[in-house]
């Protein structure tokens, strides 16, 4: 772990070949690495950058790693934040709190000082892309606990029924 929390882990031959089987003759299309401090996403991409050039002079590869999108993270409001944290427990909805720098509507609106929280949607794990599913019985709770968090934070009223 680096100061800031992240595992920085060495990217061997043998850990290649773990994670993308047959690596020689695959093609990653787009990589997302995030974090909340814009810092370590530049450190996480030299890093990165570092290895995949080692592997690559070792076994006679070319990687290209392209353009960086940089999309500078956004923090969002504290107070925000928490209101939907409590809302999420009343509910008893297991929750984990994420650092998200996606280039989410969120984020440009946090850079312009306006308040901004996420509720992220649990899906099949899948993300942008075609084949995303996210069930209906999960969006309906996501959407309940939304309307729950707006009334408590901006009408001063306990949802009714929750």
């Amino acid at each position: 772990m680096n100061d800031e929390g992240t595992a920085l882990l060495p990217l061997d031959e043998e850990r290649v070949r773990d994670i993308i089987p047959l690596a020689q003759a695959y093609e990653i299309k787009a990589m997302d690495i995030r974090s909340i401090d814009n810092k370590v996403l530049l450190q996480l991409y030299g890093h990165l950058r570092t290895e995949a050039e080692r592997v690559a002079a070792r076994r006679s590869i070319t990687v290209d790693l392209g353009e960086v999108s940089n999309a500078h993270p956004a923090i969002i409001n504290e107070a925000l934040r928490t209101g939907l944290h409590k809302q999420l427990v009343e509910h008893g909805i297991p929750t984990i709190d994420i650092g998200s720098s996606g280039g989410h509507d969120c984020a440009v609106f946090a850079r312009q000082d306006v308040d901004s929280v996420m509720l992220f949607i649990r899906n099949d794990g899948s993300s942008h892309n075609p084949e995303e599913l996210m069930k209906m019985a999960d969006f309906t709770v996501a959407a309940n606990i939304l309307v729950s968090f707006l009334e408590d934070a901006f009408c001063g009223v306990e949802a009714e029924g929750a």
